[in-house]
């Protein structure tokens, strides 16, 4: 099983290959502050705020956006209806469910079923990526896949994210 995660630290790409995933490119990603970094925006977005991550994905085509930074958005049907008319993916990051404990925890797993829900049934593209910060949040591919399940979708759409 040969899977990729452009999203792992600095320095975690060779203990990443060594858990299957194969060799990739980490896209420039750009941190949404202000609205003249929405112009910056060309491959990875993300932004806690909706507005901002709103305004990039409505002024670009086919970008990759960290929705899960935004509060609420599993709630924010602008984000998948532009990802529908403009050809955007979305990432689903499994650090941020290791990062949460207890209740936020169950939280983020309810809003990102909900959100994931949605653009499966709108079939907008999404990828599980580990985005881990250290070697203790760095994930097999078999583990991102049990996400998935575990988020609702089939093995094989899983598989596929």
């Amino acid at each position: 099983m040969k899977a990729i995660d452009c999203f792992v630290g600095e320095g975690l790409k060779p203990k990443a290959m060594s858990l299957g995933f194969a060799d990739a490119r980490t896209p420039q990603t750009i941190q949404l502050e202000s609205q003249g970094d929405v112009n910056k925006a060309t491959e990875h977005v993300s932004s806690s705020d909706p507005k901002l991550l709103e305004a990039a994905l409505k002024k670009k085509r086919s970008l990759f956006a960290n929705a899960f930074t935004c509060r609420d958005f599993n709630k924010n049907d602008a984000f998948v209806a532009l990802a529908v008319e403009r050809g955007h993916a979305f990432e689903i990051p499994f650090s941020y469910f290791l990062r949460r404990e207890g209740f936020k925890r169950s939280v983020l797993m309810h809003r990102g079923r909900a959100f994931l829900k949605k653009l499966v049934k709108k079939r907008v593209q999404y990828r599980i990526t580990s985005h881990a910060r250290n070697e203790s949040e760095l994930r097999s591919p078999r583990d991102l896949v049990a996400l998935g399940v575990c988020l609702g979708l089939t093995e094989e759409q899983a598989f596929h994210a």
